[in-house]
């Protein structure tokens, strides 16, 4: 009902906007409705292009064709002397031709026959009054088809006026549309002699032009050597007389209200309906009227007047809207709830739907954010309440409604509003946790509470719930993906169990503390038997934990936890072919003790299988071969020095006792020592000595001196195919009787078996050869003179000496000269017959050993 109500209303309003305007003359309507007007001249009611119908509702004043004029007058006079506002309103088109002349409004004193063509726009000479002009040829400054409005008051019309006359004229071309294929509106407004022209919605001219008499309404056109179809439409013209208007009013229920206008007394007023009115014919009678309803109750009054010294000109009917409004009582609820620091919005209804409410608040000491000082106009409670206490407490509001419009009061209302508190978060706003734990962060509340939590989406973290949970603890599990430590925010909302108030979000900042990330590669190579020694670095100082997977094929990984930074395992590969030994390393923080686990995997390339001639004994000055085998690549230590170091074999000649050593590397650069020892054992010495090698036949035996050292056993060859073993330091040895060579071999044997040997040559010669004589004649014939020993061979001249000796003994003769002989004399005188003896002392040169020969020779005379 109501909404059928406010739209009657509505149109009620809208019809009487203008209601100090009457509608004095129009042409409207299809077909068009000439009742009251005048057409002459070429003038007629017909259809241009100049709209999409067919319809005959419009004037065409001249066609498109020279010399022509129409007219259109309305035949009822009106007095501007007493109706000082009018307004004129209608679309005009001209077009078709070749651009002349143009339309007028008029209103003029006399409406007579003499209408002329062309310039004069079908205006006649004699027609005094005031002329609103739509040139659209100009005969005077510009020239040509230049479109301009003028306002003319006098008699007839002269567009070349004197410039006193108002006009605006096309410059740069601005009016051109003035003379337009389509209809163009234009409004013409007079108040008091004020003329304002409008064309479009756009005011194009403004002048003061008085018309003070009684006069018509019209249009005129004309068409001269140039032409154009002129028409118009829609014609309205509104009059009003120049005295304050009406004005609508309202009321409330049986309150006087005082309505119309100060009493003038030139006017007659007739008033109705008569319902509540203190009297129908005042200018300004008392309303008093009575709304029981919970609704505006609007009525319509009518006030006609006119003019009593000149009845029937410009004539009013006014109509005035009044509306009664109730008495709001109040309809919202006396009690409402909230929770503290929520706004209240608590929305207050009346019976009445257009009410303003004013509300005050009485002071409550517990509750901050209550209205109490000054009352509020709002049709909704909207203080936010803040509860400082953890009870509930209450404010009370006193809401006084008044009806708007009307301002018509209720009667007070009492709302108890409760100010439930809300839970303010206790537990902590940070909290730090390592990458990969989970958080178990308790949310606690000064209020018993339930709690509402999510994290604002991190690039950088994994794990976080960035959609709304409900839960009393923060339980993600949370992985920092990056080397630095980073931040996740959550915002926890706590709501009371008690009655669901729900507290102000708090945000808790977790930093994810970043797990170590181990800087060190993750992975190694080592050699079986070698020490790993692998250093541990992470992206952050910390301690390190390392184990070792089992591998059956690897001996000494540890397989216990080590707290160490070096991982220093000695680890056997007891295969052939590589192995692999996974540590998982543990790292932890030292500034915040956060783990990380990462693997790193050493592969165990094998030793090479080296073998090697096995130690030797050898005998100074000997050779032996070393031979060593199951590496790619061998490498012989540089001392003793070898012939080939780079060889797997090796004939060595050490001097002393040596131990040989051999690097060996395999494929994965992997490689072995193994030695082998030479031992050098001493050989003994071969030596003897024989008292003569050059030997006679007579006397062919020999001593032989062992002078050998480092030898236990002694092998001797004598050279004459006897070979014994004798041990003795001497040995006299005796060969045949027989001239010859004879080469005396030693051979010696030490301890360890080793040999040395040494031979001499022993000559045996056959006897001495000489002569000595046994008598002479030394009396002095050619025969014997003299006593000489003839040697020759076996002895040395050098080394001679011949004695001759008497009877007792005596020298008698020396001689040192193999070839010097006794004559038989002593001292010169002859020596007596008988028997001497004499001595040979000789050396063998051979043998290097002295001979003595002596035997007797017989002096005879």
């Amino acid at each position: 009902m109501f909404r059928i109500i406010s739209f009657f209303f509505f149109i009620i309003i809208s019809r009487y906007e203008y209601a100090q305007n009457y509608v004095f003359a129009e042409l409207t309507g299809n077909p068009l409705n000439t009742i009251g007007w005048n057409l002459t001249g070429y003038a007629i009611v017909g259809d241009t292009p100049g709209d999409a119908d067919a319809f005959s509702n419009e004037i065409i004043l001249t066609n498109n064709s020279t010399s022509q004029y129409g007219r259109v007058f309305y035949n009822t006079p009106i007095n501007l002397t007493f109706c000082q506002k009018w307004t004129v309103e209608f679309e005009y088109r001209i077009s078709g031709g070749n651009g002349a002349d143009g339309l007028a409004f008029c209103f003029i004193d006399t409406v007579t026959n003499g209408f002329i063509f062309g310039s004069e726009i079908g205006i006649p000479v004699n027609a005094n009054g005031l002329k609103i002009v739509i040139d659209t040829y100009d005969n005077c400054s510009q020239g040509g088809t230049n479109p301009e409005i003028q306002i003319f008051n006098g008699a007839g019309y002269n567009e070349c006026n004197p410039p006193a006359t108002p006009k605006i004229q096309n410059s740069g071309g601005s009016l051109n549309y003035l003379r337009n294929a389509t209809y163009q509106p234009v409004k013409i407004t007079y108040n008091n002699g004020l003329i304002t022209v409008f064309v479009n919605n756009v005011q194009l001219l403004q002048a003061t032009s008085l018309a003070e008499f009684t006069g018509y309404f019209g249009f005129t056109a004309s068409t001269g050597a140039l032409y154009d179809l002129h028409s118009i439409r829609n014609v309205i013209i509104y009059t009003a007389i120049s005295d304050a208007g009406l004005v609508n009013g309202s009321s409330c229920s049986d309150i006087p209200l005082s309505i119309g206008v100060s009493d003038n007394p030139l006017y007659s007023y007739t008033w109705s309906p008569a319902y509540g009115l203190t009297s129908t014919t005042v200018s300004n009678p008392t309303l008093t009227l009575t709304n029981t309803t919970a609704l505006p109750i609007t009525s319509i009054y009518t006030v006609s007047r006119t003019l009593l010294s000149n009845l029937g000109a410009c004539p009013t009917t006014d109509q005035i809207s009044v509306t009664i409004h109730p008495f709001p009582t109040m309809t919202s609820p006396a009690l409402g709830a909230i929770c503290s620091g929520t706004p209240l919005n608590f929305p207050l209804t009346s019976n009445v739907l257009s009410v303003n409410y004013s509300w005050l608040a009485a002071i409550n000491p517990d509750v901050t954010g209550a209205s109490t000082i000054a009352a509020i106009t709002n049709p909704t409670i909207n203080n936010t309440l803040i509860n400082t206490t953890l009870i509930p407490q209450t404010v009370d509001y006193t809401v006084t409604p008044s009806s708007n419009p009307g301002a018509c009061l209720g009667s007070p209302q009492t709302v108890s509003i409760s100010v439930n508190p809300s839970p303010t978060i206790t537990s902590p706003s940070t909290e730090m946790i390592c990458s990969g734990e989970t958080l178990n962060f308790s949310l606690t509340s000064n209020l018993p509470s339930s709690y509402s939590w999510l994290a604002a989406s991190s690039a950088t973290i994994i794990g976080e719930t960035t959609t709304p949970t409900v839960s009393p603890t923060i339980n993600n599990t949370l992985f920092n993906t990056t080397t630095t430590n980073q931040n996740v925010t959550y915002t926890i909302t706590p709501t009371t169990t008690a009655d669901a108030c729900v507290g102000q979000a708090q945000a808790v900042t977790v930093t994810v503390n970043a797990s170590p990330i181990l800087t060190c590669p993750l992975n190694g190579v080592v050699c079986s038997e070698s020490q790993l020694n692998f250093s541990l670095t992470s992206n952050t100082p910390s301690a390190f934990s390392w184990v070792a997977a089992v591998n059956p094929n690897i001996n000494g990984a540890s397989i216990l936890p080590i707290l160490s930074s070096t991982i220093d395992n000695t680890l056997i590969n007891l295969s052939f072919v590589p192995q692999n030994v996974v540590y998982t390393v543990t790292s932890t923080t030292l500034a915040d003790g956060c783990i990380g686990s990462e693997p790193v995997t050493i592969t165990v390339n094998p030793k090479p299988v080296l073998l090697i001639t096995p130690d030797q004994e050898m005998c100074s000055g000997k050779s032996v071969q070393i031979d060593v085998s199951g590496a790619t690549i061998y490498q012989w230590g540089i001392s003793p020095v070898v012939s080939n170091s780079s060889s797997n074999q090796n004939l060595v000649s050490p001097s002393q006792t040596s131990t040989y050593e051999v690097i060996g590397f395999n494929i994965y650069t992997c490689s072995d020592t193994v030695e082998s020892i030479v031992t050098v054992n001493p050989n003994p010495i071969a030596d003897f000595s024989v008292d003569r090698t050059l030997l006679t036949s007579d006397d062919p035996t020999i001593t032989i001196s062992n002078l050998s050292t480092g030898n236990v056993i002694n092998f001797w060859d004598f050279g004459d195919d006897n070979q014994i073993i004798n041990n003795s330091n001497t040995i006299d040895y005796s060969y045949p009787f027989s001239e010859g060579d004879y080469l005396i071999e030693l051979i010696v044997s030490s301890i360890y078996g080793c040999l040395d040997s040494t031979e001499k040559l022993i000559q045996i010669k056959g006897d001495d050869i000489y002569y000595v004589p046994n008598c002479f004649t030394p009396d002095g014939d050619e025969f014997n003179n003299s006593f000489l020993p003839i040697f020759t061979t076996g002895f040395d001249p050098a080394n001679y000496e011949f004695t001759i000796y008497n009877r007792w003994g005596e020298i008698i003769f020396v001689s040192k000269n193999h070839l010097t002989a006794w004559d038989g004399t002593f001292n010169n005188k002859l020596c007596k017959e008988g028997l001497y003896t004499f001595t040979i002392k000789y050396k063998n040169p051979d043998i290097d050993r002295f001979k003595i020969i002596s035997g007797h020779i017989n002096l005879l005379r």
